[in-house]
């Protein structure tokens, strides 16, 4: 995110883009990568400024500080998803949303909940089925994902046959665009679609349109029971579990098939 400076991007130096950090973020919001390409696995070795804010007004202001100075934004959740592929030219900010980690609403009988960006999956997750909720998504590394980086990747997983993706469950976002200026996607309530649906095109961007801060949104009852069952064998005999789930009257959220895997007995 950031202006495209081609094969003539001037050299940046970290004190200047620090020292502009420090005057919108606390001391302690602020670090200096050395090695950029440890984090970023973009083959950077150049330093970066890693910035942390702790709410939305920062991120605008940092993202307009950006915008005027010319340097380049990659925002990241925990970074679970940094290694699926290059995230383009030299990076001057990394902003990470691991400060924006609250559940804002959930209304468990409307079965909808507003979250900031940088909660992780998992914490999510326990907070929705206290009130009988879930979001099911399947990330990886779901321990240390976040909510935020999981839509800006679209990572739905599995389950999205039987539920659907992400951007099917997110029915509103805020926003905040490269220039600074903050924008609301949808609503929340379910019901919501009228014109474009912004929201479906901000999931799965991967930060390139703007830094999401936070989503809403709709989630599903807990199943009040559920089972995981490991099978082994051949192919033709999964051929043939298959078909008999198939034909059951059972509703599996999802089924994998895993090759040259370990089963260990317990």
């Amino acid at each position: 995110m950031g202006a495209d400076r081609g094969d003539e991007r001037p050299a940046i130096g970290r004190r200047s883009v620090v020292d502009a950090l420090a005057d919108v973020c606390d001391a302690d919001q602020i670090r200096v990568v050395e090695d950029a390409g440890c984090v970023l696995h973009n083959g950077q070795h150049s330093p970066v400024a890693w910035v942390e804010p702790q709410d939305e007004h920062q991120v605008a202001d940092i993202l307009r500080l950006a915008h005027a100075s010319g340097w380049t934004v990659l925002p990241v959740g925990a970074g679970t998803q940094l290694t699926g592929g290059r995230c383009g030219g030299p990076i001057d900010i990394v902003l990470s949303t691991s400060r924006l980690n609250r559940l804002v609403e959930h209304s468990p009988a409307d079965l909808v909940a507003s979250v900031q960006a940088g909660v992780g999956w998992s914490a999510l997750q326990s907070q929705l089925a206290a009130g009988g909720n879930m979001l099911p998504v399947d990330p990886w590394l779901p321990l240390s994902a976040t909510i935020g980086g999981i839509a800006a990747t679209g990572v739905s997983g599995p389950r999205r046959a039987l539920y659907g993706t992400l951007r099917d469950m997110a029915i509103g976002l805020r926003v905040v665009c490269p220039d600074g200026r903050v924008v609301r996607t949808g609503a929340k309530v379910v019901k919501n679609v009228a014109g474009y649906d912004l929201t479906k095109l901000f999931i799965g961007s991967r930060g390139t349109l703007g830094v999401i801060t936070e989503l809403t949104f709709k989630l599903r009852p807990m199943p009040l029971h559920r089972e995981t069952v490991v099978l082994a064998g051949d192919l033709s005999a999964l051929d043939g579990i298959r078909r008999l789930l198939m034909a059951s009257a059972l509703v599996p959220a999802r089924a994998e098939a895993l090759w040259g895997v370990t089963l260990i007995h317990i």
